[in-house]
């Protein structure tokens, strides 16, 4: 049974989703698809702040920058959230100086032509934590606007839920198309480069050819 038709028979059998828990019964069945299930603590743990950054160090680390000491910052937090946040005394301007401060920035979606649905384009910071060196969340703006919603850990745990999906929303979309360009593209010049003058009985063509099905597929 195909994914889609898996999660539409298990949307069938448990009916509506009334808590959030209630959409992992969409993960159910998924064993043929991917053999080794989700990756792990994706089920148990996804809701955890933790989860969410090391996310940006494994599902696309090429979106997230450190931000430079003497660089400007997009947008501020107020020093009292800030301390909220990281339970600490430091202040924004405290963690861009000392270098533990990160940006991946989605603010160049808002160029795309939109539909009638909303899309959010966020620009999200992240932070090493000055006392136990985790890589955290700080906060997530969702328009480059002056009077864009800025969502941190501090607010109401739906709402900071909320900016993480709308954020996760840009990662994927920037994720797809920065794998084809990466990957399936830069592949495609190499393969038809060795197509147009390499013998099929050079040794090389086999693996162009392996890794060309890989890529199409």
């Amino acid at each position: 049974m195909r994914s889609w038709e898996t999660a539409c028979s298990q949307f069938s059998q448990n009916g509506r989703f009334t808590k959030l828990d209630d959409f992992l019964t969409l993960h159910d069945g998924w064993e043929r698809s991917v053999p080794d299930g989700p990756y792990p603590g994706m089920l148990s743990n996804y809701t955890d702040d933790l989860l969410f950054s090391m996310e940006r160090l494994s599902v696309q680390p090429f979106s997230l920058r450190r931000i430079g000491v003497d660089a400007d910052l997009p947008f501020t937090i107020a020093k009292d959230v800030v301390e909220s946040v990281t339970k600490t005394t430091q202040s924004l301007d405290d963690l861009h100086k000392a270098g533990r401060l990160f940006i991946v920035d989605y603010s160049h979606l808002a160029e795309l032509e939109r539909n009638e649905k909303f899309a959010a384009s966020c620009t999200a910071y992240f932070y090493i934590h000055p006392d136990n060196d985790d890589f955290l969340p700080l906060a997530i703006k969702t328009a480059p606007t002056e009077d864009g919603l800025i969502y941190t850990p501090a607010d109401e745990p739906k709402d900071w839920l909320f900016a993480k999906m709308m954020f996760e929303s840009n990662d994927f979309w920037h994720t797809a198309w920065f794998h084809f360009a990466s990957t399936h593209y830069v592949f495609e010049i190499a393969y038809m480069a060795a197509a147009r003058t390499l013998s099929e009985e050079h040794p090389i063509r086999p693996i162009l050819n392996r890794r060309e099905c890989r890529t199409a597929s």
